[in-house]
């Protein structure tokens, strides 16, 4: 919205940059001010936490973690990146109104923060929120591709905001993190880099795409979100297998599933 009040009013694109740049270095003051909590787990916390059943496979869930990171980083980076200019192409939108679709992207990623933060306080596990993440994102993938719109940039933009960008990054370094609890900082610093790579490797990709046409960019943004999607459903099932859910667990679905997927792990 700054953005398009800016280029409206023919007020410089750079303060767009200086404000927000500002912004972050009084945050960061503000920050090393500010004191924390102990970073040790309490005990009645640590007990909380379900016990492994089994051995966590690294090249499984492992593996499918990294690569759901990667998707779903990739997912939202297409959309932020590529959201205007293919509204513009295909949805007859004025640059000024194509721009907003980052906004309502912006909007969903902050109503995904605060909604999953109630959610998995007592809820559901980040797993859950993974899997139904990754879900929403791969069919508003298609749903823009197939009938652009203004409405449909603006409420994917949005939808893509809340389903891939609203800590489902974070939420899969949570999850990693469990299965691997003695290598956490390892886990993390992989997940990151992996990220990076990413950076890196999609603007060449989508580049190169929208070359031959930016409805192949979306195409791309659905192959990552299907990728996210497969690779939450496999760390979904091996949790329920790794871990033994706490009796007194009350969140949505968990002794269901666990004893579902134990029930066929046994028949098989």
């Amino acid at each position: 919205m700054l953005v398009s009040y800016m280029l409206l009013n023919n007020i410089w694109y750079g303060y767009g940059l200086i404000i927000p740049g500002i912004l972050f270095v009084l945050i960061t003051l503000m920050l090393l001010k500010s004191k924390f909590p102990s970073q040790l787990v309490d005990a009645s916390v640590a007990n909380e936490l379900p016990q492994m059943n089994s051995k966590p496979l690294v090249w499984l869930e492992g593996v499918s973690s990294v690569l759901f990171g990667v998707a779903a980083f990739s997912t939202f980076y297409v959309i932020v990146v590529w959201m205007p200019k293919y509204a513009m192409a295909f949805a007859g939108m004025s640059e000024a109104e194509a721009l907003k679709t980052i906004s309502y992207y912006s909007m969903g990623s902050l109503v995904c923060v605060f909604i999953f933060a109630a959610l998995l306080k007592k809820m559901v596990r980040p797993i859950w929120a993974n899997v139904f993440n990754s879900a929403l994102a791969t069919i508003t993938a298609a749903i823009i591709y197939l009938y652009p719109s203004p409405l449909v940039c603006n409420a994917g933009a949005f939808v893509i905001g809340f389903s891939a960008a609203g800590g489902i990054l974070q939420l899969g370094v949570s999850v990693m993190s469990e299965f691997f609890p003695k290598s956490k900082a390892k886990v993390t610093s992989i997940y990151m880099m992996m990220g990076g790579l990413a950076n890196f490797v999609i603007p060449l990709i989508t580049g190169y795409l929208s070359n031959i046409g930016l409805q192949y960019i979306i195409v791309l943004d659905f192959t990552f979100a299907l990728l996210a999607l497969i690779t939450a459903i496999i760390v979904f099932i091996r949790y329920y297998r790794v871990f033994i859910i706490p009796e007194n667990d009350v969140r949505f679905g968990e002794h269901k599933f666990s004893t579902r997927l134990n029930t066929i792990k046994h028949r098989g």
